[in-house]
């Protein structure tokens, strides 16, 4: 799922999801959907709870989930998340790891 409105909004195209459904393909997962988001956490938290539904056993969330108090993304994965493994990770600059 890649979150952010500036890929929603076609600002921006997502060049990142082909790049990790090229890597899920290597270990033969199967993928039962992909979900563009916009920066609305309910939106987001919305399409997990569908993909949950739909059967996925993990779902990658991208989209440059940032430092920044302020990123959506974070506060959607831990309403739909039975706990928070971790957060706070960078695994980028200015890029942030969340397991949940």
């Amino acid at each position: 799922m890649a979150t952010g409105s500036e890929v929603y909004t076609g600002r921006i195209r997502d060049t990142f999801t082909p790049v990790v459904l090229d890597k899920l393909e290597e270990y033969h997962a199967d993928i039962v959907g992909c979900e563009l988001c916009s920066d609305d956490s309910r939106m987001t938290a919305a399409a997990i709870r569908g993909l949950i539904g739909r059967g996925a056993d993990l779902i990658i969330c991208t989209g440059g989930m940032s430092v920044d108090p302020d990123d959506r993304t974070p506060a959607a994965i831990r309403s739909v998340a039975d706990s928070v493994v971790t957060y706070g990770a960078p695994v980028l600059s200015g890029a942030m790891f969340h397991v949940a």
